[in-house]
């Protein structure tokens, strides 16, 4: 049996610590050949655990923190530092490439926990996202550590892939004929669970969970509210819940650590409808034909992806590069890039606000640089940049303004669109953690999923305040809506305009 997590190469974020089940296999995390001189040169009774991770004679361990970013080579070439200096036990050991060892520690309450310091380096941090880590379960990690998503372990469980065929699916009890109106109906992405759960947004209750069976990373409704679409980022897979049934429609595999996706209609050059999934590790965006629902046409694109966003009418779609400060815009029936344009670094999501016609912007948040920017589409020049919470991870817009949600605040950033100005923001409860943000039009609710707390946050729109907290005993990783208006978080739908953008290479 192949392990499933053997594509990961040197992007493996931490060193794997599983509890594995009877038929899985045991592997062992190489360590770069400079982090191993470097550690028999300290103690050359050094040992390394089959789960990569390093215990000294004294009895120290260290976790090894591999770099995020794909753009540093795989292997480093000297120490840049220990922290504290001449230590004889450094809390923290950085490499020139931006890989870690950092300190564990023992807690009153059994747990392990980072060595604490007085500020930890970004590289670091963005190391530690949280929604890619492998870690041991009782690991601890603290408040200036959590990036995104909180700490998150883990089991990974190898998925047996069935008949994928097209033929296979079209004869399958899937059916999108005869369908009544989807009720509206949230799913909400379960970090402990690894499933999907179905709340009833009116009572907040929970109907049931489905099992996903790998760690989300989106969760995204199609625009007929028949399907909810599931990237994992431990399996490389989308996983496709039908919505009718609550049942798994299917598994397709795609590129490496899936993270975007998007819903494009038929384009007008006579395509199909289709799901873009784009991918942190894998230069290319995986195409899948809405009506077979298997891997289809890959888009190639200069960089690795990341969010993404679409002007359908004008067969336009643009892509944030994970690593780089850069947006592509593709055509996406020819699946070419047209031009690049400056973004943000560490984009999170992408919204473009269509509303006037030939004049559209696209709006991005970082959740490095914390901040929201817009440009405009045809130009490509920046109209606005305004500042907002602490690692904003979504944003949405409704009744004219746009809502976004950061996981190190507890406040919601509210922009008027027609001014492009921040407004008084809406608080959230201590400690939300915010995950993810969804909005109905029709009845001027918004939902968030958290990861702090087991809670689902209802607001209320049109007085601009928080409505309600349901508990849930669910930790939010994402969030998605059927049987509501269509918003951000599925597509940008048409806009009422044949006006040709700007386009230079």
């Amino acid at each position: 049996m192949k392990p499933m997590i053997s594509r990961l190469a040197f992007s493996l974020i931490v060193s794997a610590f599983f509890a594995l089940s009877p038929m899985a296999l045991c592997w062992a995390t190489d360590l770069p050949p400079t982090v191993l001189s470097y550690l028999r040169k300290r103690d050359p009774a050094v040992k390394i655990r089959f789960d990569g991770m390093v215990t000294l004679s004294n009895h120290d361990v260290y976790l090894p923190v591999f770099p995020q970013d794909p753009s540093h080579p795989p292997n480093p070439s000297q120490v840049l530092r220990e922290y504290p200096q001449q230590a004889k036990s450094p809390d923290l050991i950085q490499f020139d490439n931006h890989f870690f060892l950092i300190r564990l520690v023992n807690t009153s309450s059994g747990k392990l926990a980072l060595a604490r310091m007085d500020a930890y380096p970004i590289e670091l941090k963005e190391g530690l996202l949280p929604q890619d880590l492998l870690l041991p379960p009782n690991l601890f990690l603290p408040n200036e550590l959590k990036v995104i998503l909180g700490d998150l372990p883990y089991n990974p469980i190898e998925t047996v892939m069935g008949d994928n065929s097209a033929a296979s699916l079209a004869s399958s009890n899937f059916t999108n004929a005869a369908r009544t109106a989807v009720k509206k109906t949230l799913y909400v992405a379960d970090l402990d669970r690894q499933a999907l759960a179905v709340i009833e947004p009116t009572t907040g209750q929970k109907r049931e969970n489905i099992d996903l069976n790998c760690v989300a990373s989106n969760v995204l409704a199609s625009p007929d509210g028949h399907s909810v679409f599931v990237s994992c980022l431990t399996t490389d897979e989308v996983v496709v819940v039908d919505t009718r049934s609550s049942l798994v429609r299917t598994r397709i595999l795609v590129g490496a650590k899936p993270t975007g996706l998007l819903y494009l209609p038929a384009s007008k050059a006579g395509g199909r409808e289709t799901l873009a999934v784009s991918h942190r590790f894998s230069n290319f965006l995986t195409l899948v034909p809405a009506d077979e629902l298997v891997s289809g046409a890959q888009a190639q694109l200069p960089g690795n992806g990341g969010p993404m966003a679409a002007l359908p009418a004008l067969n336009l779609l643009y892509v944030a590069d994970y690593t780089e400060n850069k947006i592509y815009e593709l055509d996406f029936a020819t699946r070419k890039v047209l031009r690049t344009l400056n973004g943000l670094r560490n984009m999170s999501a992408l919204w473009i606000d269509d509303r006037t016609p030939g004049a559209a912007t696209i709006w991005a948040i970082s959740r490095t640089e914390d901040k929201i920017q817009a440009l405009d589409l045809r130009s490509g020049e920046i109209v606005a940049s305004l500042a907002v919470g602490k690692k904003p991870v979504g944003m949405v817009s409704c009744g004219g303004k746009l809502y976004v949600v950061s996981a190190g605040g507890d406040l919601v950033d509210v922009i008027d669109l027609t001014t492009r100005a921040a407004l008084h923001p809406i608080t959230l409860p201590d400690g939300s953690f915010p995950t993810g943000i969804v909005a109905s039009e029709s009845d001027l609710r918004a939902y968030l999923s958290a990861a702090g707390s087991d809670q689902l946050f209802v607001l209320d729109l049109n007085a601009q305040q928080l409505e309600k907290t349901v508990s849930l005993n669910t930790r939010g990783a994402g969030i998605a809506m059927v049987g509501a208006t269509p918003d951000a978080t599925a597509a940008s739908f048409p806009i009422k305009t044949t006006t040709p953008l700007k386009q230079t290479p």
